[in-house]
């Protein structure tokens, strides 16, 4: 018998982990596989200035002759953002295998997902190419204007995936 896959979208908040006693107490680790998904923002590069040229009359940027020092101290070139990117990837993961390490002691089998991301789009996407069969998330439940403001993640995934969804609105 192939195990149902649940899908935990998690966004690092303790209110996000809230749903985690809920998910023991639907699934069961005979019957049921978890992933556990945390969706970061886009990395951002950083720049750094590039050291003063060491030739003091003329030197060459991308061909072409500029006087010493024009500008060198202006220009920019990205900072090793996929090393910086590797970095938070690594720590997102950890805090994720926190968590996985607890089910997997209960008995579940857990997977660890880091993606990049809108979060509602990433889920979504996530849900739609890995035979998802259930997502598993809280919600703040918020209504009215502060929904329309703020936005709503677990709304939107809600309304696009064809798999049931378990919302949880735990109380503060």
């Amino acid at each position: 018998m192939q195990k149902r896959k649940v899908l935990i979208p998690l966004d690092g908040s303790e209110f996000s982990r809230r749903i985690i006693p809920y998910v023991r107490q639907f699934c069961h680790p005979a019957h049921d596989e978890l992933i556990l998904l945390r969706v970061a923002s886009e990395p951002v590069a950083a720049y750094t200035t590039v050291p003063r040229p060491i030739v003091t009359d003329v030197w060459f940027a991308r061909g072409q002759p500029y006087p010493a020092g024009w500008q060198s101290g202006h220009a920019v070139y990205p900072g090793y953002v996929h090393q910086v990117w590797d970095n938070v990837q690594s720590a997102l993961a950890d805090e994720l295998r926190e968590h996985a390490d607890c089910l997997h002691d209960d008995g579940y089998t857990v997977e660890v997902v880091i993606r990049t991301g809108d979060p509602a789009e990433e889920i979504i996407d996530f849900v739609e190419h890995n035979d998802i069969d259930l997502v598993a998330m809280a919600t703040h439940g918020r209504t009215g204007l502060r929904r329309l403001v703020m936005g709503s993640v677990a709304t939107e995934v809600l309304r696009r995936v064809t798999i049931p969804v378990l919302l949880i609105r735990p109380s503060a």
